[in-house]
């Protein structure tokens, strides 16, 4: 589905990125604590829902993902 036909207008879309970084700020001590090595890793989220969510929604999510998240090493 493309993201211009659930969110038309492009301060939704802004919002839900601000959203999502602001969280991430907010949260990344958990990932740092969990990444004991120099080695780059990439994160991305997409959100698919079809509601424009709140901060508190959006900043649990992500505390629990962060949480949750194992590393594998080879």
């Amino acid at each position: 589905m493309n993201k211009k036909k659930v969110f038309k207008k492009a301060v939704h879309r802004n919002k839900i990125k601000r959203l999502f970084r602001s969280a991430y700020v907010l949260n990344k001590y958990i990932l740092e604590n969990k990444i004991h090595n120099n080695k780059i890793y990439y994160i991305v989220f997409i959100y698919q829902g079809s509601i424009l969510p709140t901060f508190h929604v959006i900043n649990f999510s992500l505390k629990k993902i962060f949480i949750n998240l194992k590393f594998f090493v080879k």
